[in-house]
C-alpha cells in the first residue's frame, strides 16, 4: 500500500481550564449530581467524562469505581475501557477512511471484489452505513457449535467470514438501515485482504501510532487499571478458551462482545479495542480536524448522524459524540455491564452530553432516510 501522511498531524492533547467557556468546578458538580444517582442505583459502577474543545481536553473527570466485585476499586481518569462497538469507528472505520483517502479503496467498490464468495452487490459504503442487508448478529453459542462440527475450517475467524459471505439477503442493496456487527467484521476481512495485515496491526499503523494513542489497542497484555465487564459465568466460553478464566470473576482485559471474543479471538472489526479517555480525545481531535471531503468520502469512519454532529456508542457503556460546527466532542466511558449487564444508559448519555453542548433535539435512533442520504463525495 502507498504511504501518505496528509491525514496525520501532530497532536498534543492537554488539560486546560482556561480554554473552557464554562466553569470546570461547576461542571464537575453538575456531572456529580447526574452520575451519583446512577452509581447508587447500580446503573454503572463509575464513569470517566471528557470534553474536547478545539484541539484540547477542556474537562476530564472520574467518578465512582471501576470495579465493584470482587472488591471495590476506584475509577481513575486514565482507566482503560472495553470500547465495544466504538471500536467500529476508532479502528475499522478509521482505517477504511484512511485507505479511501489515499485511493487504496473506494466506497463504491463491491464487497465481492475483495471477498468473491460474498452473496450480494453490497458496497463498502453499504457496510460502513449498515445498509448491506446483513442481519444484526449471530447466535454465538450455535455458531460455535456448528464450527466444532465442521471439518472444513480450522479457525473460527475463517468460519465466521464464510458464514457471513454465504448469508443471503432478501433484496438488492441499498437496503433500509439495519445496524449490524457483521458489517464491520466483513469490512475487517476486506481491509485485511487489501493490506495483508491483521486488523490490530493495521489499526496501530494507520491510526493509533500516528496519533500517539499509547494506551489503545486490541488484546492488552497489561491488565492494570482496566475496567472489568461482565461475570464470566454469564457468558459463552468455548472449552479451549477456559484458560481465560483465571481467578478473576469478571472479564478483565478480554473483549466482552461474544462474536469478537469467541469467534474472532479478540481482534474484530465490530469490537475489541481498549482505550482511555485521553486517547479517545486524541482520536476525536483528529476527526474534528479532517476536511469535509475526506470525512464524507470516508463516510465519517462509521459515525452515525445526529442533528448536531455524529456519534457512536458501545454496548459496554461507551459514547463518543462529535460536533464539527462547535469543534467539540463529548466522551463518556463507563462499564455498565459490570458485573451483571443490567444498567441502562440512554437518558444518562443524553444528560451528560447536554451538560457540555446544550441542544433541544437529541436523535439516538438512526432512521433509514438519514442513512440513505448519508452520502459521500465522488472524486
Amino acid at each position: 500500500m502507498k504511504t501518505n501522511k496528509i491525514l496525520y498531524f501532530s497532536l498534543f492533547v492537554f488539560v486546560s481550564n482556561c480554554l473552557c467557556a464554562f466553569n470546570p468546578s461547576s461542571t464537575h458538580d453538575t456531572l456529580h449530581s447526574l452520575l451519583t444517582p446512577a452509581i447508587e442505583k447500580g446503573l454503572i459502577p463509575g464513569a470517566v467524562v471528557c470534553f474536547v474543545s478545539g484541539d484540547s481536553i477542556a474537562y476530564l473527570g472520574a467518578f465512582g469505581n471501576r470495579a465493584i466485585v470482587p472488591k471495590p476499586l476506584p475509577m481513575r481518569v486514565n482507566t482503560r475501557f472495553d470500547m465495544a462497538s466504538c471500536s467500529k469507528v476508532m479502528a475499522t472505520g478509521s482505517v477504511t477512511l484512511q485507505l479511501i483517502a489515499r485511493g487504496d479503496l473506494k466506497p463504491t467498490d463491491t464487497v465481492k471484489k475483495y471477498l468473491p464468495k460474498f452473496k450480494s452487490n453490497a458496497t463498502i459504503a453499504d457496510l460502513v452505513r449498515h445498509t448491506s442487508g446483513l442481519p444484526g448478529y449471530f447466535n454465538v453459542a450455535r455458531l460455535d457449535s456448528l464450527f466444532s462440527a465442521s471439518h472444513q475450517f480450522t479457525k473460527r475467524q475463517d468460519y465466521l467470514i464464510d458464514t457471513i459471505c454465504r448469508t443471503r439477503r432478501p433484496y438488492e442493496t441499498p437496503q433500509p438501515y439495519l445496524y449490524s456487527c457483521l458489517n464491520y467484521i466483513t469490512l475487517q476481512a476486506v481491509l485485511e485482504t487489501i493490506s495483508h495485515q491483521p486488523l490490530n496491526q493495521l489499526a496501530k499503523q494507520e491510526v493509533f501510532k500516528p496519533l500517539k494513542m499509547k494506551h489503545t489497542g486490541y488484546k492488552p497484555k497489561n491488565k492494570h487499571n482496566i475496567a472489568p465487564t461482565e461475570r464470566k459465568r454469564n457468558t459463552h466460553i468455548p472449552s479451549e478458551q477456559t484458560h481465560l478464566c483465571d481467578s478473576s470473576d469478571c472479564w478483565l482485559g478480554v473483549v466482552h462482545d461474544p462474536l469478537a471474543r469467541v469467534m474472532m479471538q479478540g481482534v474484530s472489526g465490530n469490537a475489541g479495542v481498549f482505550s482511555n479517555a485521553e486517547d479517545v480525545a486524541k482520536w476525536c481531535v483528529w476527526m474534528l480536524n479532517l476536511d469535509s471531503t475526506t470525512l464524507q468520502n470516508g463516510l465519517y469512519a462509521g459515525l452515525r448522524p445526529e442533528r448536531d454532529g455524529r456519534s457512536h456508542t458501545g454496548y459496554t457503556g461507551t459514547l463518543v459524540r462529535l460536533n464539527w460546527e462547535r469543534k467539540q466532542a463529548v466522551i463518556l466511558l463507563t462499564n455498565r455491564v459490570h458485573p451483571d449487564d443490567k444498567g441502562k444508559l440512554n437518558e444518562l448519555r443524553r444528560a451528560v452530553y447536554k451538560v457540555f453542548i446544550p441542544t433541544t433535539i437529541i436523535q439516538n435512533n438512526l432512521g433509514s432516510e438519514i442513512a440513505k442520504n448519508d452520502g459521500f463525495l465522488e472524486k
